[in-house]
């Protein structure tokens, strides 16, 4: 079950790229990140007001809480700005960065422990992102854009570690209300310093169509991807969920924004997927 429920966070997490590649196109990220966040904490407010969930700051685990908060800051800003200059068929391998994170650091802190196939099937995915990086002969170039996305895999390791123990203490939709609340104060509060003419844009119906998309799919995401790590260690979804996002999002690039998709990057996905085979071995076992 807890599989089905991580392809479901996958699809959606697809859609959820190729969205907002088609967004930033049009707004910066910060900008972008705020239109979506405070979007989607409204759409959490009136869940939380149906199903009668309670609002409250988690006590036991405030660390975890901020780490989360902080990390899928961190984790969407650098995301949004490495699509924004780079194709996103390019740098989004390099989210396979993002499994070996996990596990680095659900070992030391949840205590998942994985086993010597699960450690190589991870090594796996990360040379195929580097092989999708490099250049005809061999020497790997890795972009501004792929830099970004480097540090948003970074980010991305911490959030699901942090959710994880956050859970515990509060309800799935409530503790999304916050971290998109949070998220959007903290940007509003920026633009209001900085550059408040930069939020003054000219809504067309793709753009509001778009970024209905975004926070529907976002919201499906985030919902089955803590619904899936209730179940999965951190390490193996977080390197399944790449997997099948990444193949995904190939398929939509390649559909709706014409990029190029050679032999090298079909490559590295079926490297990857062998990778996140081996991931997963001790779950099915």
């Amino acid at each position: 079950m807890s599989f089905i429920l991580a392809i479901v966070s996958s699809f959606s997490w697809a859609v959820l790229n190729l969205s907002r590649k088609k967004l930033v196109e049009h707004f910066s990220a910060p900008a972008l990140l705020l239109f979506l966040s405070s979007t989607q904490s409204l759409f959490f407010y009136v869940l939380i007001v149906i199903r009668g969930d309670e609002i409250f700051i988690p006590q036991d685990n405030f660390k975890a809480y901020v780490i989360s908060i902080v990390s899928i800051f961190l984790g969407n800003i650098t995301f949004l700005k490495s699509i924004k200059l780079s194709e996103i068929s390019s740098v989004l391998p390099i989210l396979s960065f993002t499994p070996i994170f996990s596990i680095i650091l659900s070992s030391v802190v949840l205590n998942e422990w994985l086993s010597l196939s699960q450690i190589i099937g991870a090594s796996i995915i990360v040379i195929a992102s580097f092989f999708i990086q490099s250049s005809d002969k061999g020497k790997i170039n890795l972009s501004k854009g792929a830099l970004y996305m480097i540090l948003s895999s970074l980010c991305w390791a911490f959030a699901p570690i942090a959710d994880k123990m956050v859970l515990k203490e509060i309800s799935k939709f409530a503790y999304s209300f916050q971290q998109q609340l949070v998220i959007a104060c903290v940007l509003i509060t920026y633009f209001l310093i900085s550059s408040p003419k930069e939020l003054i844009v000219k809504w067309t119906k793709q753009k509001v169509y778009l970024l209905l998309l975004s926070v529907v799919a976002s919201m499906f995401a985030i919902f089955f991807q803590f619904w899936s790590i209730e179940g999965l260690f951190v390490g193996i979804f977080e390197a399944f969920k790449l997997a099948v996002t990444l193949f995904l999002t190939l398929i939509f690039a390649k559909i709706f924004l014409q990029e190029n998709i050679n032999k090298k990057k079909i490559i590295s996905v079926i490297i990857m997927i062998i990778g996140v085979f081996l991931i997963s071995i001790k779950n099915f076992g």
